[in-house]
């Protein structure tokens, strides 16, 4: 009997130190924390929830500012102001710093008319042929105003071989178009040229005008009026060479006839001008001068070792050339300076 109660009491003890360590043993697993995660296969990790914008961040601040400042509210775009528009203020900024656009140059202008020649648009820059002048090299910019048929037009609009008429001044030793206008190629008007050829049989006439980029072919009918020198002519004194005013208008079937014709020169005529110099070459024998009756630019050549001088030849100085027109030039062996230049 006490051998049974041993037994029992010592399976007691066992069972109690068995729990003992098995409590233990719970309690420190259960301080322990588990390191390795959850496999795949096991735990598929969901996508972290999305925090609403009005809920603060659970996450730790990346630095925390000091103490005296306060962190900047992030701007936020108003709902009610419609979508956001680019700042452009930095742009505005540099087209501020850009120099003013200077004005035109002041003086009095020159009208020049001619037929373009070239057209230079890199250096934007416009060669006309006058009538009985040199080519003249005018300069434009952004400041100059083109005008065709009265309304104005961009640079783009400028071709060669067009009639134009140039407003100019002096900026400097530049000679600058102020305006530019471009006429309109019309078969009813003025002309001043050349009769290249003359038809007295179907009464047909070819003039060479130089503001025109192709030959002006007239009809003369009965009723067409001519004059020389402001005394009526007839068309016997029409001829080859000569050089002519033309007003013309158009008829059917395509036909120009001219209205009037005044003749301004022929071939083998002397011719007397008087005006102040604005270009001399001595070397080759050319002088170009303004003549104030009908305020027209002339060339006039002459030989460099017969040319006869009266007076001190320079440019400005107030000049009387008689001249004799060959049919392609005006010519002249004797000069006489009326007075030198004011300069």
């Amino acid at each position: 009997m006490h051998q049974s109660f041993a037994v029992r009491l010592v399976k007691v003890l066992v069972m109690i130190r068995v729990l003992t360590v098995a409590v233990l043993c719970g309690i420190l697993w259960a301080q322990t924390p588990v390191a390795e995660p959850a496999s795949p296969a096991q735990a598929p990790q969901a996508p972290p929830p999305q925090t609403p914008a009005s809920t603060p961040s659970t996450q730790p601040p990346a630095a925390v500012p000091p103490s005296n400042q306060s962190p900047l509210p992030e701007a936020k775009p108003d709902p009610e102001s419609g979508p956001q528009e680019q700042d452009v203020s930095g742009a505005m900024d540099a087209a501020e710093l850009l120099p003013p656009v200077p004005s035109r140059p002041a003086g009095k202008a020159t009208l020049v008319g001619g037929t373009l020649k070239k057209l230079d648009r890199v250096r934007d820059e416009i060669t006309i042929q006058p009538f009985g002048g040199r080519d003249v090299r005018i300069v434009f910019d952004g400041r100059t105003e083109i005008y065709r048929d009265g309304k104005e037009v961009p640079p783009s609009d400028l071709r060669g071989g067009e009639k134009i008429y140039v407003d100019t001044v002096l900026d400097g030793t530049t000679i600058f178009a102020k305006n530019i206008r471009i006429t309109p190629q019309r078969s009813t008007g003025e002309s001043r040229g050349q009769i290249m050829r003359f038809d007295r049989g179907k009464g047909e006439m070819e003039v060479n005008d130089p503001l025109s980029p192709k030959p002006i072919i007239l009809s003369i009918s009965s009723v067409t009026k001519i004059s020389r020198d402001k005394q009526p002519a007839s068309v016997a004194d029409l001829r080859t060479g000569s050089l002519i005013n033309i007003k013309f208008r158009p008829e059917g079937e395509g036909r120009t006839v001219a209205s009037e014709i005044d003749i301004l020169a022929q071939p083998g005529t002397d011719f007397t001008f008087a005006g102040r110099v604005t270009n001399l070459d001595l070397h080759s024998g050319l002088l170009v001068l303004v003549d104030p009756r009908d305020r027209k630019t002339y060339e006039i050549h002459f030989s460099p070792s017969d040319v006869h001088i009266t007076g001190n030849l320079i440019e400005g100085a107030e000049v009387t050339v008689v001249a004799d027109f060959d049919g392609t030039r005006y010519a002249t062996s004797s000069i006489v300076v009326n007075s030198e230049s004011s300069k």
